[in-house]
């Protein structure tokens, strides 16, 4: 309690937010934290999740998919990454992808074996990770730096969340791919345009994500 006082008082000490924002943070602080205690305690959801996380390989795949992505946009805006380095890991990735299709490379083999469907395995493994990076290094090529991160971050959050909400959640088909739901498709959008609001202008989050 004393720690977060002390931190109250430096953020309006120092003059880097006003009350309303501390207010707010507050707010939106407790009712998350709420939100995901009653899940939890009514409905196990944290358990539920990690139950499915260890059975289910689309799972583990769509959660490193929107890891993956996260990252990629954290080490580009601190500078971290940059072309030369994403090239670099493409070209080694793909070496390594070549030899894991004869050889079990020792630490690459079990992550592969977690991540990957069977069938990759045999002909492409590790084949969505190097095309993410593919990916990435061509918008980067093509956009300038926040649109380029406005980009992968509504790739890596809204096709995670779509596939994620719409397999274990959706009830309502979207009539435009039957094999979709609708429920998946608007979380999907409401997040990626959150996420991408941190890069670019609203508008160009909202319609980039839709």
């Amino acid at each position: 309690f004393l720690y977060i006082i002390l931190i109250i008082f430096s953020r309006l000490y120092l003059g880097v937010h006003y009350v309303s924002d501390l207010v707010a943070g507050a707010a939106l602080g407790y009712l998350t934290g709420y939100f995901f205690l009653y899940l939890q305690t009514k409905y196990k959801a944290i358990d539920w999740f990690i139950h499915h996380v260890k059975d289910k390989l689309e799972l583990r795949r769509q959660i490193a998919h929107f890891v993956m992505g996260i990252t990629i946009v954290l080490l580009l805006k601190y500078g971290i990454l940059n072309i030369p380095i994403i090239t670099a890991v493409i070209v080694v990735g793909g070496l390594i992808s070549i030899i894991s299709r004869f050889i079990k490379v020792p630490l690459v083999y079990p992550i592969l074996r977690f991540f990957e469907r069977p069938k990759e395995m045999k002909l492409f493994p590790g084949k969505g990770a190097f095309f993410f990076a593919l990916g990435t290094l061509v918008v980067l090529h093509l956009y300038e730096i926040n649109i380029a991160m406005a980009s992968i971050v509504i790739m890596a959050v809204g096709d995670s969340i779509t596939t994620i909400i719409g397999t274990y959640f959706g009830r309502l088909k979207n009539p435009l791919n039957p094999e979709k739901h609708l429920e998946g498709t608007v979380l999907a959008i409401f997040a990626s345009t959150i996420a991408a609001f941190y890069i670019v202008d609203f508008h160009q989050a909202f319609l980039a994500s839709t």
